[in-house]
């Protein structure tokens, strides 16, 4: 995505692309509310703008300097889960910190696979 939404600002045509086997007519139907549609996990409570990151979606306000962040933070402040509970930043840059670990530990198991495969044959 590259903009912010929450569920309680409705439906809306792109969120097909986000919401699983999910058709723009279903999407389009006035008598699925979308908090059914989130509550049974056919979309997203919410969605960030975000970049792929070695085949993970990684929220792009966690990719830039923290001091760069806080019109990202305002908003993402204002947006609530499925849970009725404020989006907590500090549990989103957690999230991201694990997912570049995860990228960092697989990219060295890469580099390893390939010293293997040239050295060792």
């Amino acid at each position: 995505p590259v903009t912010y939404w929450n569920s309680a600002q409705g439906k809306s045509s792109s969120l097909a692309l986000f919401c699983a086997k999910l058709t723009p007519a279903q999407l389009e139907d006035t008598n699925t509310s979308m908090s059914q549609l989130v509550g049974e996990r056919s979309c997203p409570p919410y969605l960030l703008p975000s970049k792929p990151v070695q085949g993970r979606c990684v929220p792009t306000f966690a990719l830039v300097k923290r001091e760069e962040t806080g019109r990202a933070e305002a908003k993402i402040n204002a947006i609530k889960t499925e849970d009725g509970e404020i989006l907590q930043v500090e549990s989103l840059l957690a999230g991201v910190e694990y997912v570049m670990e995860n990228v960092e530990h697989r990219g060295i198991g890469i580099k390893l696979f390939t010293l293997l495969s040239v050295f060792w044959w």
